[in-house]
Order: C-alpha cells, then sequence, then structure tokens
C-alpha cells in the first residue's frame, strides 16, 4: 500500500538515514519536491552522500510511490516554499538568541567576580603595613592575584571543587593582569 505524500513536505518528515538527511540539506534540497526532481547522479555528487544514502532515500521514496529524476510534479506554492525557509530561519535566530544570552550571563558574572576580586585585593592591602602588599618570593603576580580570587570564589560562588575553583581563579587573575596593562 503506497502512502500519501505532500510534494510540500520537508525532507525532514521523512525517514531517512542520517547521513543522508544532513548531506541533502547541505545541498539545499529541502522538500520532496526538491528531492523527487533531484538524480541519481547528482545525489551521488552531493559530497557525504554515497550508494548507501541513495539506497536509504529510493527505499523511502518508494514507500510513498515515488523515485528520483521525476519531472511531471505538480509544483508547490511559492508561499508554502517561503514558509519553510521562514520556519527554518526562525529556529537557527532562537537558537543563536539563546547562546547570546548565556554568553552575556556569563560575561555578567565575570565582570561581578572580577569586582569582588578587586574589592578583596583592596580590602588585603588596606590591612597591609603602608597600604601596600608585600611582595611574595618565587610568586607570580598572576598567582598572587588568583590566589587573592580565591577565597571569594569559594565563598561567594559555592564551587565546589578545588579544579573549577582554581581555573576561575586564573581566569579572574587573567582579566585583572590584562585591566593593568590597559592602565
Amino acid at each position: 500500500m503506497v502512502k500519501k505524500i505532500s510534494m510540500d513536505m520537508t525532507v525532514a518528515d521523512l525517514d531517512l538515514p542520517t547521513r543522508a538527511y544532513n548531506a541533502l540539506l547541505k545541498s539545499n534540497i529541502n522538500t520532496v519536491s526538491d528531492l523527487v526532481q533531484a538524480t541519481e547522479a547528482e545525489l551521488l555528487r552531493t559530497p557525504n552522500f554515497g550508494r548507501k544514502s541513495l539506497q536509504g532515500v529510493e527505499k523511502e521514496l518508494r514507500r510513498y510511490g515515488l523515485k528520483l529524476g521525476m519531472t511531471n510534479i505538480s509544483h508547490r506554492s511559492p508561499y508554502n516554499s517561503l514558509k519553510i525557509q521562514f520556519d527554518r530561519l526562525e529556529k537557527r535566530i532562537d537558537g543563536l538568541s539563546d547562546r547570546i544570552t548565556n554568553n552575556v550571563a556569563n560575561h555578567e558574572k565575570l565582570v561581578r567576580l572580577h569586582n569582588e576580586v578587586a574589592r578583596a585585593v583592596i580590602n588585603l592591602e588596606d590591612r597591609k603595613p603602608g597600604g601596600v602588599m608585600p611582595p611574595q618570593i618565587g610568586v607570580s603576580l598572576r598567582d598572587q592575584f588568583a590566589m587573592a580570587a580565591l577565597p571569594a570564589i569559594v565563598t561567594n560562588h559555592g564551587v565546589q571543587t578545588s579544579e573549577l575553583a582554581a581555573k576561575i581563579a586564573y581566569e579572574v587573575a587573567d582579566a585583572m593582569l590584562a585591566a593593568r596593562e590597559v592602565e
């Protein structure tokens, strides 16, 4: 029994092997209409699309009574084609928006952490005679900054592992060194 299918249906709605599906998208074959109009030779020239992918596509098309290289098909409406493109772009924009939001949130956390560490360093400097921290022999300025940042990181951010705390402390130390170079 042959199933009914719309030529406007996207290739994502077909039961295709993942490799074949990805190769079709990269070749701008987005709908069933696009797919059935392609020839076997055209598909085999597509990067990452081999005989096994071709067999999977042909098998899936047979389920719907279709085959490659069809030329007498009813063309889809321009509205449907644009809607498919719009939906795909909208999904990509949503994904990018989420990534940007996460990056902004991480940047804001790093700025707050940098400010907390700067306040901690100032507090330490105020406690030393003459208001200046004595240099520590054999310890780099980066290490000193990281050590100064560590208590604030552990207490204020609830960092669970020492490796993560050290990593964050050195990121803050690097930011502080970069800020000093700018001044």
